[in-house]
């Protein structure tokens, strides 16, 4: 029993939580940095996820990733707040500290991993980069890019959620809706889709010639299939979501553990299960 009681339990909660690569991920990191811990998936289906997060203290938790539609409520139930989640107005990872959850935002810097990953260059500045979309999936990216220096348009449906996000997070950002998107794309170096909109998106969308420029899709698994599918036949290098999960998850692991763990051992098994 006591091998049991020092394992540490860690967790991903959200709702659906079903198909997350969260457990997978930091389970072989677990196994292979030979620490005591399991990590677990927390189905939440409540209207007082505050206090339902708060209660997780109480059995022993030590760690959690946040999911949709969660990640407010996260922030909402810490006693301390990074300066990156404060900023954002959300947070993916909370971690126990004996006076409560500390939380953060490892999807910022998880993003920007990822996209440094494949692009042949270490800077962003003055790079043109169009964010398409201006909802919760884009408020990392948003923030993160302004950050970098890059020369950012943040194009959406509806112009003033665009331009919300902006006065939020991306004061130096340009805003437009989707009327002349191609030509948008023309005019810059990497292309990131933050939508959840594929199928239509990718209908409607028509790309210019990519000359190898970046298409960088936030998804992963089958859902951006399609869009990235035509973007790769145009002539542009495609990249989905999946290498920016296991990057953002690899900050949360570090934050709990203190050890940077293997991206590329993660990136494999979760390539693997979505084959």
């Amino acid at each position: 029993m006591s091998g049991i009681s020092n394992t540490k339990v860690y967790g991903v909660i959200g709702d659906p939580i079903a198909q997350s690569l969260s457990p997978d991920i930091h389970n072989l990191w677990l196994k292979a940095s030979n620490i005591s811990a399991f990590y677990n998936k927390f189905h939440l289906q409540t209207e007082t996820a505050v206090s339902d997060i708060q209660a997780l203290l109480r059995f022993d938790v030590q760690g959690l990733n946040i999911t949709m539609p969660y990640k407010k409520a996260a922030i909402n139930s810490a006693i301390d707040v990074s300066d990156t989640a404060k900023k954002i107005g959300v947070a993916n990872t909370l971690k126990a500290t004996s006076n409560g959850w500390y939380a953060e935002n490892t999807d910022a810097h998880g993003f920007l991993n990822s996209l440094y990953s494949v692009i042949s260059e270490n800077t962003l500045k003055n790079k043109k980069v169009l964010l398409i979309g201006a909802g919760g999936a884009a408020r990392a990216v948003a923030y993160i890019l302004d950050l970098q220096g890059a020369d950012l348009t943040i194009l959406n449906r509806t112009v003033s959620k665009a331009d919300t996000l902006i006065s939020e997070l991306a004061p130096k950002a340009k805003s437009g809706d989707l009327q002349g998107l191609t030509e948008q794309m023309d005019r810059v170096d990497i292309v990131i889709n933050a939508t959840s909109l594929k199928a239509g998106l990718a209908n409607n969308i028509v790309f210019p010639d990519g000359n190898s420029r970046l298409f960088f899709d936030l998804s992963y698994g089958k859902a951006p299939e399609e869009i990235l599918g035509k973007a790769s036949n145009a002539g542009w290098k495609s990249e989905d979501g999946l290498r920016m999960l296991v990057e953002q998850a690899a900050l949360a692991y570090k934050l709990w553990h203190n050890e940077i763990p293997d991206v590329e051992l993660a990136l494999g098994m979760c390539k693997k299960k979505l084959a």
